[in-house]
């Protein structure tokens, strides 16, 4: 019974987790919004169902990536706050691992959605749907102040408390 209710709780510090890397790092928001435009070209377009599949878990990658990475650079600035190579170069690779995740979604994605008349796709329903054409590149505006707007830093944890 013990280790079952272990194991759930396990499900709500990966949730929380998440939710602070998405409510704290803007790269994390970024690619969020860049999942859901992504989402919404492949209804639009009507992808099959492997290249959902690919899709999917090229979104999975990067926005693993990303929590990893955020994971990594929180740790590394723990440790010292200090100039350090060492430091310095785990957290360069740790990007470096965000930027090639991207890239290959990226790649998989233009692979994905400019092959087999996908763009003449996208442009007649753009066409013959402009209200929600227009909703979806509205969209964008609010989802910019979303992603870069600087965020205030909530509570400090203990940690924080003892640094200062």
């Amino acid at each position: 019974m013990r280790t079952r209710k272990r194991f759930l709780h396990s499900f709500g510090y990966a949730g929380r987790g998440l939710f602070q890397t998405v409510r704290r790092e803007r790269n994390m928001r970024f690619h969020c919004c860049a999942a859901l435009y992504v989402i919404a070209a492949g209804i639009v377009t009507r992808i099959s169902t492997a290249e959902w599949g690919v899709v999917l878990v090229c979104i999975g990658a990067v926005l693993a990536a990303e929590c990893m990475n955020t994971a990594a650079e929180h740790l590394a600035d723990r440790i010292t706050r200090a100039q350090d190579p060492e430091i310095r170069q785990a957290k360069d690779s740790a990007a470096g691992g965000v930027l090639i995740a991207a890239a290959a979604a990226a790649a998989a994605g233009s692979v994905i959605f400019f092959s087999n008349g996908r763009p003449a796709l996208a442009w007649a329903f753009a066409r013959e749907h402009t209200a929600l054409a227009a909703a979806l590149l509205a969209a964008a505006v609010p989802l910019g102040f979303w992603i870069f707007w600087p965020r205030k830093r909530g509570r400090k944890s203990e940690a924080e408390k003892e640094e200062e």
